[in-house]
């Protein structure tokens, strides 16, 4: 009997000591995401970080059949802004941290009210109150309406508000709490700034847009009046490196399209505005930001380039800039972003085989693009969401009951990047009467490389590509010329 209780409790020890070895050695500074996602239909997302290098990692996280999900990590070094994202379906802005454990719950069974179904507990809950209030203040109370339409009181009264009320918001909350949470007094002030910077991009932006302001010193003395001028002043100062918006958004984007409608309305003029951005960066700015908005212009150019040789003639241009560059994780980004196009565009030579796919329409039915071959395909890849994209259908109405009845062509529209219940919203709402295709899995939009919306592709009778950038439908003459050409052509099996 002796020796049985000894077995057992030999075999306990043993199990204990297996499962124990068998655990991740945790220790305080550890970051932890977990949470249940109910009437999620997906199997993962990703959340992604940054080291002080600026080498991004991206991490997998698997939810299982009951939407319940569990990651930890010992990389994340300092706090930081991340997201996670599951498939637009919903996207969750986080503050994550060294030492934070993250409970999160959401439904995720329609994208509107997913956001107020957000919850988010445990240590770093304080810090990520602000992001959870602010992104449904954001989708249901902030005014959509165009800037570039409204007087410039108006413009100033919205832009204004909108800011009062971000900033209400974040003193409610990191002032009452600042000391009670590690790193809380940290993300305050990456959100002061963020709201800072966000005024900052708005104004902009009306003044990129409004053609009143017809010239340099109105355009700055405008942004100057309405804004912070010692911030303004100090754009390259290194505590904003680490807020998004500053990066992204202003930096790599705003900022260089506002001195570049402020040089032609002095009229220095410029042929190509990518490589005059790097210009510009490489003239005016200084510190982490200046490598980091050099990657960023360098990448939207590639994203862009839809020819071989054309891409051949940024990559010699470009050497004169990486040359420039400090970060050299940075400087491999941009290289393998070269190698990666390089090899897409070796695979989409104009006349090639446009690749085949398989997609279903928004009534069930099953198309191939391979079984129109013999006519000319026109396919425009949109998106619900996507503004620019829907104002060009009314155009595609047009050029569809021109030629609806000839049956040398075929037009497709593909939804892409998008929730299938708010494409099938914006169908009903735009009444399309032309192929509706739906892309599941975003299967298309990887295989074509559709990296920004609305696109144009234009497939010949034999299947082959014809133009991977074609006309939009409101170049009428322009797109018009094209299919006629297209169409006329004898096709032979």
């Amino acid at each position: 009997m002796n020796n049985y209780k000894h077995f057992i409790l030999f075999f306990l020890l043993l199990l204990l000591n297996f499962y124990t070895l068998s655990q991740p050695s945790y220790n305080k500074n550890d970051f932890i995401l977990k949470g249940t996602f109910s009437n999620c239909s997906e199997n993962y997302f990703l959340i992604s970080f940054i080291d002080s290098a600026d080498v991004k990692y991206i991490d997998t996280v698997k939810i299982n059949s009951k939407g319940k999900f569990y990651y930890w990590t010992n990389k994340l070094k300092f706090p930081q802004q991340s997201n996670i994202e599951l498939k637009n379906k919903i996207n969750i802005n986080l503050f994550i941290a060294p030492s934070y454990s993250l409970v999160i719950t959401a439904n995720c069974e329609k994208n509107k009210t997913s956001l107020t179904s957000i919850r988010i507990s445990g240590h770093g809950a304080v810090s990520n109150k602000y992001n959870t209030i602010v992104s449904i203040i954001e989708n249901n109370l902030f005014d959509t309406s165009e800037l570039d339409k409204m007087s410039e009181q108006v413009a100033l009264k919205k832009i204004c508000k909108e800011f009062n009320l971000r900033d209400s918001v974040s003193k409610k909350i990191f002032n009452d709490n600042v000391n009670k949470e590690k790193y809380c007094n940290y993300f305050k002030d990456i959100i002061n700034n963020e709201n800072q910077f966000i005024k900052l991009i708005s104004l902009l932006e009306y003044v990129n847009s409004n053609s009143s302001f017809d010239n340099y010193q109105k355009s700055i003395d405008f942004v100057r009046t309405n804004f912070d001028t010692l911030r303004l002043d100090n754009l390259f100062n290194e505590n904003y490196y680490y807020s998004n918006r500053y990066k992204k958004e202003l930096m790599s984007s705003i900022y260089l399209e506002f001195l570049a409608f402020q040089d032609l309305k002095q009229k220095k003029l410029f042929t190509d505005f990518y490589l005059y951005q790097l210009v510009k960066i490489d003239e005016l700015y200084i510190g982490k930001i200046r490598d980091y908005a050099f990657r960023n212009i360098m990448f939207d150019a590639i994203d862009q380039t839809l020819d071989i040789v054309r891409l051949n003639q940024y990559e010699k241009k470009f050497e004169k800039f990486i040359t420039l560059m400090n970060n050299q994780y940075l400087v491999s980004c941009v290289k393998e972003k070269l190698k990666e196009k390089k090899s897409f565009l070796a695979k989409f030579k104009i006349g090639l085989p446009a690749p085949n796919f398989k997609l279903k329409s928004k009534e069930g039915k099953i198309f191939n693009l391979s079984e129109f071959k013999g006519k000319v395909v026109y396919i425009d890849f949109w998106a619900s969401w996507c503004i620019p994209c829907r104002e060009e259908t009314p155009y595609l109405k047009e050029i569809y009951n021109k030629y609806k009845n000839d049956t040398r062509i075929v037009f497709l529209s593909i939804g892409v990047l998008d929730d299938e219940v708010n494409w099938r919203k914006a169908l009903l709402k735009d009444k399309p009467e032309w192929i509706q295709l739906y892309d599941k899995n975003n299967f298309v939009s990887k295989k074509y490389d559709i990296t920004s919306i609305p696109k144009f592709i234009l497939i010949g009778k034999k299947g082959e590509i014809l133009n991977l950038d074609a006309p939009r439908p409101r170049a009428k003459e322009e797109i018009d010329k094209i299919l006629i050409a297209e169409m006329s052509k004898i096709y032979t099996n």
